[in-house]
């Protein structure tokens, strides 16, 4: 079956903040655990980027953006050595960079799962997250909950 990504992300509870849309990475990793692992994706070209979003603060974990983009022949060789010295290893580029080659114009739904999931999971965001917000609020408790998306 071929989702919409923007049929997945109408199914998520957006939170609005500083004239911008915040997505919850939560409720969008429910909503792909329901999916089956053959379904696929369609997405015009975007970047998800993942935030820390709390009463208090908005913080963006800016390093682990999310692109999808379609292109004519690979670049992937390239972006893996371009950003893999910025995010720490090639793993997590192949984790963060989605490339359809047209003339397809789908992938994987499980790409996303991945992604969604590393998010919600990491130690590293945490770690990132406690230390950037930890330093205003000595009684800052990490929520994963809180992690939340925008969409360009």
């Amino acid at each position: 079956m071929i989702i919409p990504f923007s049929d997945l992300i109408t199914k998520i509870t957006k939170k609005e903040k500083y004239n911008e849309s915040y997505y919850n990475i939560g409720e969008l990793r429910n909503v792909l655990n329901i999916c089956d692992a053959n379904e696929i994706l369609i997405a015009d070209d975007c970047f998800l980027s993942p935030f820390y979003v709390n009463a208090e603060s908005t913080y963006n974990i800016h390093w682990l953006d999310f692109s999808i983009t379609h292109v004519n022949e690979s670049n992937m060789d390239m972006v893996l050595s371009e950003r893999a010295r910025g995010v720490g290893g090639k793993d997590i580029v192949k984790l963060l960079y989605v490339e359809i080659l047209y003339p397809n114009i789908s992938f994987p739904i499980t790409r996303l799962q991945d992604y969604v999931n590393f998010l919600y999971n990491s130690d590293e965001v945490k770690e990132e997250v406690i230390l950037a917000l930890g330093k205003q609020d000595e009684n800052f408790k990490f929520d994963a909950n809180n992690l939340y998306l925008t969409v360009y």
